[in-house]
């Protein structure tokens, strides 16, 4: 997507961070894996052949499409409901009052109440979160937000939480074995809200009825634009209450209804795990090789394989060989992370930077962020 010149980048997106104690471990050991299985070998980051890659122990190298840059760490990673400029102060000031201002409980109800009346109309449970993000139609998935959030990345300087470099191919069991024995540092949680509580009220009573907590599970892989061209690569959040994505929208409507998010597409809420735009260097070659530079790939071979259970089982292969399951348990969906709790919402700024912390890799500031569960 190319910015229509006359109307303002956005410089904030609203979201729901996924970075947690509990995330992180688990991110950094499926991003591993799935880096592992994507990354060309030395050599084949221009568009070259990747026969090469046959001998370096991992899945069939043709499913080595995603250059080394264009891959997210972990501190990356949050759902985002909207995208805003805010470079008049009065834009950053109503902004931050809104965030402030929602009722996030009420809203946690108002999608509960929504979720009864659907499963009421349909006689089942109704749609689970970002069941299928291929199916909601092309107006939905074109990817603006991700188009958006990595140029202003690669503007600040920051698409990789280092620089790409040739180095020795490593296999899938050493990539994972490297990434668990990173992973033995402690990473400090994000700060929350005390409370105490007494008796838990009753349902029937909707003013002091407290709706449970919504968490999530990231899982599957998906694309924009399309299989066939694809750019940007992400996991799907699942949410067992089916509220988050209602409960997003009713978020996102405030902020719309106020002007600052002028979005007019279906809310798409899902986690990036790559983008094509941040490989510079891969693009660069492509050039350089006289080839038409869409920078898309086409993943449809690698769609199917996160998503019929092989990845899944592979990696518990590499995980028995290592004696550890990173905390995901065995399955046929391909596990990204489980269990996140949603409790806070936050307004960031566009451009990822380099985090303090060596096992986030890069993470997007905050200038605010609203707690609303305990």
């Amino acid at each position: 997507m190319v910015w229509n010149a006359a109307a303002p980048r956005p410089t904030h997106f609203i979201c729901f961070p996924l970075v947690t104690a509990s995330s992180i471990p688990q991110l950094a050991d499926s991003l591993a894996y799935f880096r592992s299985v994507t990354a060309p070998s030395e050599g084949s980051e221009g568009g070259q052949s990747t026969e090469s890659a046959a001998t370096n122990g991992g899945p069939d190298p043709r499913l080595r499409l995603i250059p080394v840059g264009a891959h997210r760490p972990p501190g990356t990673f949050h759902l985002t409901l909207g995208m805003m400029d805010l470079t008049r102060p009065k834009d950053m000031e109503q902004a931050l009052k809104i965030l402030q201002d929602i009722d996030y409980l009420e809203f946690l109800r108002e999608a509960e109440h929504k979720r009864e009346e659907v499963r009421g109309r349909r006689g089942k449970k109704p749609h689970p979160t970002d069941e299928s993000h291929q199916e909601l139609g092309p107006a939905a998935v074109e990817g603006d937000q991700d188009q958006a959030e990595a140029e202003a990345d690669v503007d600040a300087g920051q698409s990789s939480p280092e620089p790409e470099r040739k180095s020795r191919p490593q296999n899938t069991s050493e990539i994972l074995a490297t990434t668990l024995e990173s992973l033995s540092r402690a990473i400090s949680p994000p700060p929350t809200i005390k409370s105490s509580r007494g008796d838990v009220p009753s349902k029937n009573d909707p003013q002091q009825y407290s709706p449970t907590s919504i968490s999530v599970t990231l899982s599957g892989l998906g694309t924009f634009p399309k299989p066939s061209s694809s750019r940007v690569f992400f996991a799907n959040p699942h949410d067992s209450t089916s509220r988050l994505q209602t409960f997003g929208e009713l978020i996102q409507q405030r902020f719309k209804d106020a002007g600052l998010v002028t979005e007019s597409r279906p809310l798409v809420l899902h986690a990036t795990v790559a983008n094509m735009i941040y490989a510079k260097q891969w693009n660069k070659q492509r050039r350089k090789g006289g080839k038409k530079d869409s920078g898309t790939v086409d993943a449809r071979d690698l769609l199917k394989y996160f998503n019929d259970g092989r990845a899944a089982r592979d990696r518990d292969e590499v995980r028995s060989e290592h004696g550890t399951d990173a905390g995901v348990g065995p399955g046929s969906e391909y596990i990204w992370a489980k269990d996140i709790l949603i409790d806070r919402i936050r307004i960031c700024k566009m451009g990822a930077e380099k985090s303090e912390d060596e096992g986030l890799g890069l993470e997007y500031m905050p200038v605010a962020e609203k707690v609303f569960a305990s």
